[in-house]
């Protein structure tokens, strides 16, 4: 979810954010090939689990938002797994996508599961 630094707001946004953040495979310290990034704050992710969402395809814990985020692809440079912090990443694409994310039993989002209806967007995110 959107914090202070962001992929695509600087050149390097998706490797400054990357590094920042520690975001490697889990339970490796191997650089991550992907990455999808929300640009929202919490507050509006969160609703997603709550009221501004609906089941997705039945599963109780996934939920689909009824609107469309901002979101930014990262994905990695090269195709050999380096270990972090040699990671290198480019924006792969910006666009506004409706938002599938894993919610827990309390209504708090917990992971990113996929996107859907997205329509690529050219212009800069403005927050």
């Amino acid at each position: 979810f959107e914090r202070p630094n962001n992929p695509g707001s600087s050149v390097n946004g998706c490797d400054d954010v990357m590094r920042t953040r520690h975001i490697t495979e889990s339970n490796s310290n191997q650089c991550k090939q992907t990455n999808t990034f929300i640009l929202a704050g919490t507050k509006e992710v969160k609703k997603v689990c709550r009221d501004a969402g609906a089941l997705y395809q039945n599963q109780r814990d996934i939920r689909k938002s009824s609107q469309p985020f901002h979101v930014v692809n990262c994905v990695l440079r090269s195709k050999k797994r380096y270990p972090f912090p040699k990671c290198k990443y480019y924006e792969a694409e910006k666009k506004k996508a409706k938002i599938i994310i894993k919610c827990t039993d309390v209504s708090l989002p917990v992971h990113f599961h996929d996107e859907a209806d997205y329509e690529d967007y050219v212009s800069t995110i403005v927050h």
